[in-house]
């Protein structure tokens, strides 16, 4: 055992005698996997277990996913990341902005956020799928944020219009042609996308709890008010609602540096981060280090770091669930953290952050600590 699996292994047994976590993690260098570890219970009731083979809800995860998707239709010849939006959904509103499906990928169109719109207006009783969103759009036309390039702000509605795209193209379901041109060639058989509210169960499928940590308790996140969306939105698909597994996750990894999915060119582009009208093609959003800025490409933060170069990366937030991909290219090392255990006091969720940053420190022979939680008293 390496002493960098060895540390690793510390880290974990802490974590699970402390009961700080449930999920599972992957560290790989060079290729292959150094460490494997999953803790925790995928379904408290019945008591079972964790393993590697258990999918999770990825969250935002799924976004490079479908910008993937919309390169493999670029390298068709079907559409062009730089076309306008209104050539493949005319009849959305904002033509004159010029809002393109560059613009949806790094999150600089403008477009306000469905999320927060949809919490406010929309019926709880109903769910919402990716029309009714759109359809919103286009009887409501509510204000941009900013022009196209003004800003980076974070914008899960341009990713439901390019899994629209997807669809129309392609005459296919988003979930049936993400599995077609992704996940099968990849063997990724864990992998699909996934409406646990609408569709009936998967065998060893981890659910997500809210952990009430001063009571010991595990709550679903349908019956709570603030999570409430988990319901109403659970038929919007593209901008998350794929789930997988954290050997699933390796593949799709592994597969950014080769010509499996697309070509080079393509993957470059990917991952070049936008440049906004001032210039700037990075320190515009967070990235996965403490007041460190980053760039955005298409479904990927991007970062630069003098001791660890590139950095490729993003997190996935959704109630009960947290997921995070770390590359870094130049020392061909990856971490993959997937987690089905969210907190009642949202501060505490930091521990993911800090489970992930603890891994790196380890990864890179540097100093690491044992991340603490906070006891919260009601």
């Amino acid at each position: 055992m390496s002493k960098k699996t060895k540390n690793l292994e510390q880290l974990f047994d802490y974590l699970e005698n402390e009961k700080l976590i449930s999920g599972a993690m992957l560290a790989t260098e060079k290729g292959k996997p150094i460490f494997v570890r999953t803790l925790g219970k995928a379904d408290v009731e019945t008591d079972e277990d964790i393993q590697e083979n258990t999918m999770f809800e990825i969250a935002s995860l799924t976004k490079a996913f479908t910008g993937m998707a919309i390169m493999v239709l670029q390298e068709q010849g079907k559409l062009n990341s730089l076309d306008p939006l209104y050539t493949y959904i005319p009849e959305f509103p904002y033509k004159e902005e010029g809002i393109t499906l560059h613009h949806l990928l790094t999150h600089t169109s403008g477009l306000p956020d469905y999320i927060e719109i949809f919490e406010e207006h929309w019926d709880r009783d109903l769910i919402a799928y990716n029309s009714d969103i759109i359809d919103y759009f286009i009887e409501n036309q509510p204000d941009l944020i900013a022009k196209p390039d003004g800003k980076f702000e974070y914008c899960n509605t341009g990713y439901i219009l390019l899994a629209e795209i997807i669809e129309r193209l392609s005459g296919q379901a988003f979930g049936d042609f993400v599995k077609t041109h992704i996940f099968d060639p990849l063997g990724m058989s864990r992998t699909r996308a996934y409406a646990q509210r609408l569709e009936g169960p998967i065998d060893n499928y981890a659910k997500g709890y809210i952990y009430f940590k001063d009571e010991d308790r595990f709550e679903l996140p349908d019956g709570i008010d603030e999570h409430a969306y988990v319901y109403f939105l659970d038929g919007a698909k593209g901008d998350g609602q794929i789930s997988s597994t954290v050997t699933d996750l390796f593949k799709w990894t592994e597969s950014l540096t080769t010509s499996k999915l697309v070509n080079k060119g393509t993957v470059d582009q990917i991952f070049t981060p936008t440049k906004l009208k001032d210039d700037r093609q990075s320190h515009y959003t967070h990235g996965f280090h403490i007041g460190m800025k980053a760039g955005y490409g298409y479904g990927w933060k991007l970062e630069e770091d003098e001791e660890l170069g590139k950095i490729i990366t993003h997190d996935g937030y959704g109630a009960g669930y947290s997921s995070g991909i770390v590359i870094y290219p130049d020392h061909d090392i990856t971490l993959i953290y997937i987690s089905n255990l969210d907190y009642s006091e949202g501060l505490l969720n930091k521990i993911h952050h800090e489970v992930m940053l603890e891994m790196e420190n380890i990864m890179f022979e540097r100093p690491f600590k044992l991340p603490k939680l906070q006891v919260v008293k009601s």
